[in-house]
């Protein structure tokens, strides 16, 4: 049986570790835009942007933002789940 520390089970049961998961995927994104964006500047620099290349790139910043944005979607659903729980209590 594995135990969790205290600190951890109630991160858990607050639902802070969304929250800081959150905050990491949001970051993580957010560098991984800037990556495509440079890939962008080189490709315009370098005159081979291509409207194929420039569609994929757009695809591609547009895949990271839709993660943040689900996992977002996916928090505030359990926040008001749990507020819901808690009036009915």
């Amino acid at each position: 049986m594995i135990e969790f520390d205290q600190r951890t089970s109630e991160l858990i049961r607050t639902g802070e570790t969304a929250a800081l998961l959150l905050d990491a995927q949001k970051r993580m994104c957010a560098l991984c835009v800037e990556e495509v964006l440079k890939k962008i500047d080189r490709a315009v620099l370098n005159d081979t942007l291509s409207p194929e290349r420039a569609l994929a790139y757009v695809s591609e910043i547009a895949a990271f933002r839709r993660i943040v944005a689900r996992q977002q979607q996916e928090i505030d659903v359990g926040k008001s789940a749990a507020r819901r729980q808690e009036q009915s209590q």
